[in-house]
């Protein structure tokens, strides 16, 4: 019975973190659907079920403006209330392994190169430091 307790503990911050997002998903698709049908655009649809693609004029799609910055700094207020929170020390903590995977990617990388121009130059003593080398660290 404890474990079961400590599982629900365990889980009901997740679930707070999803909660949370869900909820900021909704909140964003309303708000996205009352602009939509507040300016009197035309539909992405036509009759006939045929994406309409128009290509004269700017859809404004994609663009890094004030209000995607705007959007972006209200969506961060709901989804990390401090930047001292669980969930933000979540995301420093991911951030932190986002580069240091690229790094060791970018390492890599070089390594595999050097032993590629080793064997390319069919030089056999070569190959076997530069696969040697990455060992000794």
């Amino acid at each position: 019975m404890n474990d079961l307790k400590c599982i629900r503990v365990a889980n009901s911050s997740f679930l707070q973190v999803a909660l949370a997002a869900v909820i900021a998903a909704i909140i964003y698709g309303i708000s996205s659907n009352k602009r939509k049908n507040n300016s009197n655009s035309s539909p992405l649809v036509d009759a006939n079920g045929r994406l309409k693609v128009n290509l004269d004029k700017k859809t404004g799609r994609g663009n890094v403006d004030m209000a995607f910055w705007n959007k972006l700094s209200k969506l961060v207020k709901i989804v990390l209330p401090n930047f001292a929170c669980r969930e933000a020390r979540y995301i420093y903590f991911l951030t932190i392994l986002l580069i240091v995977r690229t790094l060791m990617s970018i390492w890599l990388a070089d390594v595999n190169g050097r032993v590629v121009k080793a064997i390319v130059n069919k030089n056999f003593s070569d190959f076997l430091k530069k696969v040697s080398s990455p060992l000794r660290l």
